[in-house]
């Protein structure tokens, strides 16, 4: 299942089209029809974790799109969680409601 949300963010990035898949379970961003960053995660029960983050571009915001992407999913879902991607935990720490975190599990290496 596939779905597209159009953002505009950083003054650094034009139009960008996020793209999310449960299968495969991928966030893709895109601009100007360009894969511009990914992040890859992993569903088990109501755990999300997210392996890992990847902005083909640096210093533009994408990486931390992709992960306020993959929070919105995981409100939406109720899902905890759990990030693996050492991106993710900086990223998690600063802007993400403790309650919908597991870092019981997230030291395990990238």
């Amino acid at each position: 299942e596939w779905s597209t949300i159009l953002i505009t963010t950083h003054q650094d990035l034009g139009p960008v089209m996020i793209h999310t898949s449960t299968f495969p379970n991928y966030i893709l961003a895109k601009e100007n029809n360009k894969v511009v960053g990914r992040l890859e995660f992993e569903i088990e029960g109501q755990t999300m974790s997210i392996m890992h983050t990847y902005a083909y571009e640096s210093g533009k915001g994408i990486g931390s799109l992709l992960l306020a992407t993959a929070v919105e999913l995981a409100e939406k879902k109720q899902y905890i969680i759990r990030p693996v991607c050492s991106f993710a935990r900086k990223y998690l720490d600063k802007v993400t409601p403790a309650a919908i975190v597991d870092h019981s599990t997230s030291n395990a290496p990238v």
